[in-house]
């Protein structure tokens, strides 16, 4: 009976590789270069680019060789054609994969995402074959569904697997004194997740002849009593908040956009978890609900709308503002689609997602070129206007720029820094930009290149004030190029990141050791100075965050900010370099705080 179980599962195996050979072979390879990421400290150059790119392109393409297969199955295609249709997947990968650069680039990250969930709405609706006007398989839903509880089941499997070869490692470590490394732990993970997860997954995908699945009862009682009241309480929330601006007559803040869509998606997920019984005698009211639904969205669609349109308005079009107008239009559509369409068909749900991430991610309609376009335009307008740009050269102002236009003109600097644009105003100037961002050799603690070109300009951003973004503030000092360190022993930049609790040591030869954290809690920070780890001496002092805040709006100083502070053993000043918050209710609530420390023995 063993034998037989085991030659099952060859068996079961074998097969699973005859239909999805290319899906498998493309998860092993996945695999192979994340098992080498683990092993090897590897630094960025061209062969870690290089293995990045083919890491990004081997995970897209498993949904998209997936879903070639199950299309061929749904045409009833030979092996042969099948095997062409998935090369050809294949080919389409390889452009991709030389399409993406060979160092570090934003479009290739932000292009990657985008053709990922494609890829997994492609899946959704890979077996989509007609048979005299029905369907060959059940129906859409149910073989979505039947791919969702196999992720679930493979998840489990993987995750159980894994507990159990790791712990198994542990005790031949800790019993055997095999000194095993952390990295095998690592590859192990990669090894079940990316091989044995995809084949177990895929040996149990359904295929067109299979019968429908009965609707799972817990599924009914999940939405019914858990999906649709979130659903419900986030409407709420934001038809209070609606009448809120209408009353105030404000305009809504730009965070409001994600709470729209979010609720968007998860009301339509809500809707599509209960639509086969939608219709059944005991249900009516989803049926009603999903009714109310679309006619509910549209002031939301429209609040959407007012919200995102007002960010493009003052700051122009960025990647992100330019995929929340295009979520505005398809949930736009979307609504119109399901209020005023008699099929009311809900593949046209991914379908039509899968349609819009294509076609923004490429393009001169796309994402990436519009947003540039849009901020290059911004850019010679601002310069234009204030005789920056004269006859297409940049001529050195000796004029004073209003602060708004300042601002801009350094944020736009900012944009096209990150995206290694600045090709495309290079012909304005005469020299090469990077003469200009190389010719300060000093340290810059805070901003590199659009510091350099604004003083080209004759411009000096002088971000010492905070500024405001709905209910976010932001504070950016200016270049700390050069700073006076006379009387001081140390120098330390602290960055912080999350909005946690961040502590970070600073050992020095002769036993001093200076600790800074962030209490987030109690909204401080503590730097605290011993010797020999405490134990000849320590000493500590606390700083309210609330208060720095307090003290950057109030201050008027044009030159670096800093706190100087003393205690019995040490003093330190604190330049503070990048500073974000939210104010909640009159209460300031610190997240980044970035600054540069000053240590000295007293």
């Amino acid at each position: 009976m063993k034998l037989q179980s085991l030659s099952n599962l060859y068996n079961e195996s074998v097969n699973t590789f005859k239909r999805f050979p290319f899906v498998i072979l493309n998860a092993v390879l996945l695999t192979l270069i994340m098992i080498y990421f683990a092993e090897f400290d590897t630094e960025q150059n061209i062969t870690y680019f290089r293995l990045m790119n083919g890491a990004m392109a081997a995970s897209i393409g498993i949904p998209v060789l997936f879903a070639l297969a199950i299309f061929s199955e749904s045409y009833n295609h030979s092996r042969k054609i099948s095997y062409l249709l998935q090369a050809a997947g294949i080919i389409l990968l390889a452009v991709f994969y030389y399409s993406m650069s060979r160092e570090e680039n934003f479009y290739d990250g932000s292009r990657y995402m985008m053709y990922f969930t494609a890829a997994h709405l492609l899946v959704s609706f890979s077996m989509f074959k007609k048979d005299e006007g029905k369907y060959i398989f059940s129906n859409f839903w149910d073989f979505n569904l039947k791919l969702f509880l196999r992720i679930l089941i493979s998840a489990f499997y993987s995750l159980v697997l894994f507990a159990g070869l790791a712990i198994a490692l542990v005790s031949f470590d800790k019993l055997f004194n095999m000194d095993i490394k952390e990295e095998r732990y690592l590859q192990l993970f990669f090894l079940i997740a990316g091989i044995f997860n995809t084949w177990f997954f895929l040996s149990g995908v359904p295929k067109k002849e299979d019968e429908i699945t009965a609707y799972p009862n817990a599924l009914k009682i999940f939405t019914q009593y858990v999906a649709i009241p979130i659903v419900v309480v986030y409407l709420i929330i934001l038809y209070l908040y609606t009448g809120k601006i209408i009353l105030a007559w404000q305009l809504p803040v730009g965070w409001v956009s994600n709470l729209i869509i979010g609720f968007s998606i998860a009301g339509i997920f809500a809707l599509l978890l209960v639509h086969p019984i939608k219709n059944t005698e005991n249900n009516k009211w989803i049926l009603i609900f999903g009714k109310v639904f679309y006619f509910i969205l549209i002031p939301l669609i429209i609040l959407l709308y007012t919200a995102i349109l007002r960010r493009i308005s003052e700051y122009g079009i960025t990647e992100n503002r330019y995929y929340i107008f295009v979520a505005a239009l398809w949930l736009t559509g979307i609504a119109l689609y399901f209020i005023f369409s008699k099929e009311k068909n809900i593949k046209i749900i991914p379908i039509s997602l899968f349609i819009i991430i294509l076609f923004a991610s490429f393009g001169p309609w796309g994402a990436f070129s519009v947003s540039l376009n849009n901020q290059l335009g911004r850019f010679e307008h601002l310069l234009t206007k204030n005789n920056i740009l004269v006859d297409g050269k940049i001529t050195k102002t000796n004029t004073t720029v209003s602060p708004e236009d300042n601002d801009n003109i350094f944020s736009i600097l900012g944009f096209l820094e990150m995206r290694k644009q600045y090709s495309e105003i290079q012909p304005w100037f005469d020299i090469s930009l990077d003469s200009i961002a190389k010719e300060d050799n000093y340290i810059r603690f805070v901003f590199n290149s659009e510091t350099a070109i604004m003083k080209y300009m004759g411009l000096e951003y002088n971000p010492n004030k905070i500024r405001v973004f709905d209910n976010n503030y932001e504070y950016r000092s200016k270049d700390l190029s050069r700073i006076d360190v006379s009387g001081y022993n140390y120098v330390y930049y602290f960055r912080n990141y999350e909005s946690s609790d961040t502590v970070k040591t600073i050992s020095y030869f002769n036993y001093d050791v200076f600790k800074v954290q962030k209490d987030t809690g109690k909204k401080q920070i503590n730097v605290s100075f011993s010797n020999d780890s405490g134990k000849t001496y320590s000493d500590t002092i606390k700083i309210d965050m609330p208060e720095i805040f307090e003290n950057l709006k109030t201050s008027t100083s044009s030159e670096y900010f800093y706190l100087d502070k003393e205690g019995k053993r040490f003093k330190f000043r604190m330049y503070i370099t990048y500073y974000t918050g939210e104010m909640k209710n009159n209460i300031f609530y610190p997240d980044i705080l970035n600054c540069v420390f000053l240590f000295g023995k007293l």
